[in-house]
């Protein structure tokens, strides 16, 4: 498979198999090095770009991550996945402006649950970053936040990682009342996952 210089379907069976190897316990690494003979393939897919990005953020390697992503998205820019794996990377990289730009891009083609969750995530730690240097800006990303989060509660109410922000976006704002409430229609609602 490395000495084929175009991608064929033995690639996409290496790449599907990859997939299957990182899901498994202490099998990560021979994902990884899969994917990694096959960086040199020409014509790759997008999904080889999502899937070795996931794997690398899987091994909390964030820097070769985004470089895997960046790669990726000079040849499929609106890829929502890799614009979300890239975000990760860069969240996790602590570059939070960048990881807005990339959640904000991903956002722009698409506002389902899933993008509206990362870009609340990404906009939520630059406010928890704003609350002690620059209060009026903390404000400002917690009302976008804010905002974020309903639309995601819009399309699923009971969607938890959403559910848990609003609990920790109420709580900055103080609203005790708010958060028991929001706390107890977690804990009756029977079909939350």
């Amino acid at each position: 498979l490395e000495s084929s210089p175009g991608w064929h379907l033995y690639h996409t069976v290496a790449v599907n198999y990859a997939f299957c190897l990182q899901h498994l316990p202490g099998r990560l690494p021979e994902a990884i090095s899969i994917y990694s003979a096959l960086s040199r393939t020409r014509n790759k897919p997008a999904e080889y770009y999502v899937n070795y990005s996931l794997a690398l953020l899987a091994s909390h390697d964030w820097e070769e991550a985004r470089s895997i992503c960046n790669r990726g998205l000079a040849h499929y820019p609106d890829d929502l996945d890799i614009l979300g794996n890239n975000t990760i990377a860069l969240r996790c990289l602590c570059d939070l402006p960048a990881a807005q730009e990339s959640a904000m891009r991903r956002l722009a083609l698409r506002r389902d649950v899933h993008s509206l969750e990362e870009a609340a995530s990404v906009v939520g730690a630059q406010k928890d970053r704003a609350r002690d240097a620059d209060f009026p800006e903390a404000i400002r990303l917690a009302k976008l936040e804010y905002s974020l989060i309903q639309e995601a509660l819009r399309l699923n109410p009971r969607y938890g990682v959403v559910r848990i922000y609003e609990i920790q976006l109420l709580r900055f704002a103080k609203h005790t009342g708010k958060v028991i409430d929001a706390c107890q229609a977690v804990m009756d609602d029977t079909q939350f996952h």
